[in-house]
């Protein structure tokens, strides 16, 4: 998803200054394109997996399932939200410095609220339809999911990200106004402090606390957040990702603050490893034995600093690494969010004809991630890439790239057609 405004002054830090700047930014940071996209691209990787987990509940299940499928899930949920929540507030950040906060929340509300509504009806509409087709296939109950009250009717499916990032905005937006209307002088200072921390070795600590608390609100101990399954609001969820948004918006707020981050990358992904066999071994000690709450709060605690450790490493990595425009990526994060929007109903389906096949989970997987991505490039790069569609998710039109069209000969007069 292009979210305009990705430029980034990095000349701060070379004239040794800490303080924020509303000058608008005029370096593009590549590696954030390509950590935008990798968040929304590794979804697809994670539903495609799903099948091999049967204690998933997932609409197909595969007959052969894989014993590293449940980790790599677990690890890939920990911290994508949060680092695509990140990312959001960042660019956030910049687009209203350069634009306002009435155009932002405008154009929030067209590119993130209203595909929701939009593309719910092709998106996750048709996902029951696959569920039932493949479960009366193999001669298997439909199982019964979802959430009580009004709102279940209408449940966001995989765009629940979309819908939680438009209420992180809103709130994100109240809270400016308030404190820049009555306080604005502590709240510069708050930030100030604020920005000191996030940039600085205890910045994991600090973001993993709100990640802590949403993970013991919901006593689900371990493997990340889970998502809201209705519409309503959910305030453990908001826990856990309004402070990701908040800590992108102190970042793009002080000059340099990137590159603080960029030189603990290495300690960040090695931390970030170590807590991910930690979080395995401590689940399935959980599953063996008879769980205790101390036990319940250990498990809570390596999660939410394993997957900000994620966030940051892959932040930084990104930063320090990719400073060069590449024009796969370029692409790629312009076709990811289509991508995710869509993927989905393909994914599943893919998936369901695959189950039953007597192939090892790991070529199967191959299989579906690669016919699903295929039909997605091809479909954006047809009906998005160059089209009002192309304009409205991701705020431009660019020509097409794989499926080009040949320009019609210019007709010279009626010539007579010979048989």
């Amino acid at each position: 998803m292009r979210i305009e405004g990705t430029h980034v002054d990095m000349s701060g830090r070379d004239r040794g200054s800490r303080v924020s700047s509303d000058t608008p930014p005029t370096r593009r940071l590549h590696g954030l394109d390509a950590l935008r996209a990798s968040a929304l691209l590794l979804g697809i990787l994670l539903h495609g997996l799903m099948p091999f987990e049967p204690a998933m509940g997932w609409m197909v299940v595969d007959t052969r399932p894989a014993t590293w499928a449940m980790p790599t899930i677990a690890i890939i949920h920990l911290f994508r939200m949060a680092l695509f929540m990140l990312l959001a507030g960042y660019f956030a950040r910049i687009v209203v410095g350069r634009r306002g906060m009435r155009r932002y929340l405008r154009e929030r509300t067209l590119r993130i609220a209203a595909p929701v509504f939009a593309f719910w009806p092709v998106a996750v509409l048709p996902l029951g339809l696959v569920a039932a087709w493949w479960h009366e296939a193999h001669g298997l109950p439909l199982p019964r999911h979802g959430g009580d009250g009004p709102s279940a009717a209408f449940s966001p499916g995989h765009l629940w990200f979309l819908w939680t990032l438009y209420q992180c905005c809103l709130l994100l937006a109240l809270t400016r106004w308030v404190a820049h209307r009555w306080m604005p002088e502590a709240t510069a200072a708050l930030l100030g402090r604020v920005g000191t921390l996030l940039r600085g070795p205890g910045a994991v600590g600090v973001l993993a606390l709100p990640y802590l608390g949403s993970l013991l609100w919901q006593a689900h101990h371990y493997f990340g957040v889970d998502e809201p399954r209705t519409l309503l609001p959910d305030a453990a969820v908001l826990l856990a990702y309004l402070p990701a948004v908040g800590a992108g918006w102190v970042l793009a707020r002080e000059s340099g603050s990137l590159e603080d981050v960029a030189r603990r990358w290495p300690a960040h992904l090695c931390a970030a490893g170590v807590g991910s066999v930690a979080v395995v071994l401590l689940s399935n000690l959980v599953e063996t034995v008879t769980p205790t709450p101390a036990l319940h709060v250990a498990c809570a605690v390596v999660s939410a600093l394993t997957a900000w450790c994620w966030v940051y490493g892959l932040l930084g990595l990104c930063v320090a690494r990719l400073r060069s425009e590449r024009g796969w990526v370029r692409y790629l994060a312009d076709a990811s969010y289509w991508m995710y929007l869509m993927h989905l109903p393909i994914v599943v389906a893919v998936g369901g004809l695959l189950t039953h096949l007597d192939q090892p989970p790991a070529f199967k997987l191959l299989v579906t991630l690669t016919t699903a991505t295929a039909i997605l490039l091809l479909t954006y790069d047809a009906f998005v890439r160059s089209t009002w569609i192309g304009g409205w998710l991701n705020g431009h039109r660019w020509p097409r790239a794989l499926v080009v069209r040949r320009p019609r000969p210019r007709s010279r007069g009626h010539r007579p057609v010979v048989p």
